[in-house]
């Protein structure tokens, strides 16, 4: 174990501790084990390499399971001799039992045949004694009372020899069947010890090295594991990480956390070629890569060489062709990792596995292949003709050299390329997708309010050509009906109460015009402005939409920017508020007693001058006077139908004051998250500075 020493430690841990928390690193730090993660393609042998350190470095779990293997092997009693000879019982039982069961059924076949025959010889020597019975004369029958024709007795003596036979194949068929259960008894009893060998077999592979060796399925590794070794220069781990291709998505969490945590990463490939690029959008492994290692301090390739057969051991493992495609790997690795990627290491894993494996399941697959490569070589040579010895030597040495050090430069760089990487994802985001919305949302917010403004304008200008057009119906009807009762000659007196009764009769509908006109025109207006805010509303959220695919690239995994507009406008409630509101102050009904009042005072001005008149100049005056009576009454309804009008519009005006506020809502909203995300690139930028200066530190 390496322990940092005084003031330096704390420091750094303290100040680590507070980066952890901020760029959610801290399931992941490793500061006292230096920690390799292999990773790499699915089935290319990451496991088979750790599995054969594992065994060569003498790892503590692995040497427990070695000893409780030994244990195992002691109590199951077990010897190849044991284990033939089971295998042969049983085969030699199978084949006696096989060869039994064959002749058995040729000998039933044969006995039946010949029963058979029997049986149908007897029937037609019985029907031949019957056939000359009945041929004979009275006389002879009677002989044969005393003595049975020959052909009678030949019946007789062949009913014996057939009942006889009967017995005697039963006999020996039951003598057959003692025989075909001893046998079925046999291979029953070869089956058990067989499966008993089995057993411990099986109980002895659970401790058996290669355990953890896959089966040649991907996904074979669901979940990095970890095995720790001490050496002279301290502790370092080892991670077993699942591959990057096959369901890579239920893995993928896992391969992140295991080389966010290692120091060092082996890049495990069975190919001598550069990793693959992805095609048709799909991230090929080159991609995956670049997006996994690209914060890692050191960076091997290990080519595990196939080989199956001792002889592809005699000379160099790697053919020049091959060392040729390696030296391109290396600089494509180079190209996408710059100064962290180390170079390629070249190890064949499974001869270098069987070759320090001790502890492998009797008569199995392992040992025979194993068998194989001892015979050709010795353990020490297989060791180094496999790589293994260079190997572990380079993880030893090289590797672990200073790895204290390392371990300090690996936290810090993960932590400054996290937060530099979070920098530009958030200043991305507030660039291409918050920005571009606020100045969508100020020209959406514009477009409404100019809407909303044009539509109240539209309100007045309606009203007005409304209530001149009902004014101007009042008056022509009004006229027409005075002047039908001037043209009869009524007296002064008559025409001011037929005037007066006539304005009376009159306003009232002038009222009801005037009303349902201000109401169809405020009707109007209540659609013109709940549609402008609808279509504010639907481009507010259509907005969000385009502009708020916030790609945070690496945040995704530790950034959760989930912003939801709430624009306050509920258009169908806020329309209802203004023209309620307006409509509040709408109350012409004092009209009909103002117009009244006003015919009344007027014509009772013309009485003082009746009498000095003729009957045609009093028909005149009397239409004049009509006429400036009703001209007085319009003005004076239309004047106060203009004053509640605009009343009401000023209400009206005074809440769309409150609307308009309620539009810059959004706008107020994404600004502020504009300046939060500018003050967090401000903190991280300096808490950037600040882990380049303590790594240095």
């Amino acid at each position: 174990m390496i322990f940092r020493t005084g003031e330096k430690a704390a420091r750094d841990a303290e100040f680590f501790n507070t980066l952890l928390e901020r760029a959610e690193l801290e399931s992941n730090a490793e500061w006292d084990e230096f920690t390799i993660a292999f990773y790499g393609e699915t089935n290319a042998g990451k496991s088979t390499i750790i599995e054969t350190l594992r065994i060569h470095l003498a790892e503590a779990s692995k040497r427990a399971e070695q000893n409780a293997f030994i244990t195992e092997m002691a109590k199951a009693g077990l010897s190849k001799a044991t284990f033939e000879n089971a295998q042969h019982a049983l085969e030699s039982a199978s084949q006696q039992l096989t060869a039994f069961e064959s002749d058995f059924s040729a000998r039933t076949s044969t006995s039946k045949s010949e029963l058979d025959a029997l049986d149908r010889a007897l029937a037609a020597q019985q029907q031949l004694v019957v056939s000359i019975k009945a041929a004979a004369s009275f006389w002879k029958r009677m002989s044969f009372l005393i003595r049975a024709p020959k052909e009678a007795r030949d019946a007789k003596q062949m009913a014996a020899q057939l009942q006889s036979k009967k017995i005697d194949t039963a006999c020996y068929f039951e003598s057959l069947g003692q025989q075909h259960h001893s046998l079925k008894n046999a291979k029953a009893a070869a089956e058990e010890l067989l499966e008993g060998i089995t057993h411990k077999l099986d109980t002895l592979a659970q401790f058996a090295d290669g355990r953890i060796i896959g089966d040649g399925h991907s996904d074979f590794t669901r979940e990095t594991r970890a095995y720790r070794f001490g050496t002279g220069h301290g502790m370092f781990a080892l991670l077993d990480v699942p591959g990057i291709e096959g369901k890579e998505q239920a893995v993928i969490d896992e391969v992140l956390k295991a080389v966010q945590k290692a120091h060092a990463v082996f890049y495990i490939t069975s190919k001598a070629a550069p990793p693959q690029k992805g095609e048709k959008g799909q991230s090929g492994t080159l991609e995956k890569i670049k997006a996994h290692l690209n914060d890692q301090t050191e960076v091997w390739t290990i080519f595990n060489k196939r080989i199956t057969n001792p002889m592809q051991l005699n000379g160099k493992i790697v053919s020049e062709d091959e060392q040729a495609s390696l030296n391109t790997l290396d600089a494509e690795m180079r190209k996408q990792l710059g100064k962290n990627y180390a170079a390629a290491i070249t190890v064949a894993a499974r001869p270098a596995f069987l070759a320090v494996a001790q502890c492998l399941v009797p008569f199995g697959q392992d040992e025979k292949n194993k068998e194989k490569f001892v015979t050709k070589f010795s353990t020490e040579k297989l060791i180094e003709l496999s790589g293994l010895a260079a190997f572990s030597q380079k993880i030893c040495g090289e590797i672990l050299t200073g790895f204290p050090a390392k371990i300090r430069k690996a936290n810090f760089t993960k932590a400054t390329t996290g937060l530099n990487e979070s920098i530009l994802a958030i200043k991305g985001v507030r660039e291409r997708s918050i920005e571009p919305l606020i100045e969508s949302l100020r020209k959406s917010e514009a477009a409404a309010s100019a809407q909303l403004a044009g539509a109240l304008e539209e309100l007045n200008a309606d009203f007005v050509a409304e209530t001149d057009n009902q004014i101007e119906i009042f008056k022509s009807s009004a006229r027409q009906k005075i002047y039908r009762m001037i043209d009869r000659d009524i007296s002064n007196d008559d025409f001011k109460d037929a005037l007066e009764s006539i304005l009376k009769a009159e306003l009232p509908d002038l009222n009801t015009r005037i009303t349902q006109s201000a109401e169809t025109v405020f009707d109007k207006f209540k659609k013109s402005a709940k549609r402008a805010l609808e279509d504010y509303k639907r481009q507010t959220a259509e907005l969000q939409s385009i502009h708020g695919q916030f790609d945070g690239g690496r945040l995704h995994s530790s950034f959760n920017l989930n912003i939801k507009i709430d624009n306050g406008i509920n258009a169908a409630g806020l329309v209802s508020a203004l023209i309620g509101g307006a409509l509040l102050w709408w109350n012409p009904g004092g009209w009909v007693i103002i117009a009244a009042g006003v015919a009344t005072t007027l014509a009772g001005a013309y009485k003082a001058v009746r009498s000095f008149f003729s009957s045609d100049y009093k028909r005149q005056q009397q239409r004049e006077a009509a006429d400036k009576n009703i001209s007085n009454v319009s003005w004076e309804v239309e004047s106060s139908a203009s004053s509640t009008a605009s009343d009401a519009i000023d209400k009206i005006r005074e809440h769309l004051q409150e609307t308009a506020a309620s539009l810059k809502e959004p706008i107020h909203t994404m600004t502020m998250v504009s300046v939060a995300l500018g003050d967090s690139v401000k903190s991280l930028t300096a808490l950037s500075n600040a882990v380049q200066t303590q790594a240095t530190a």
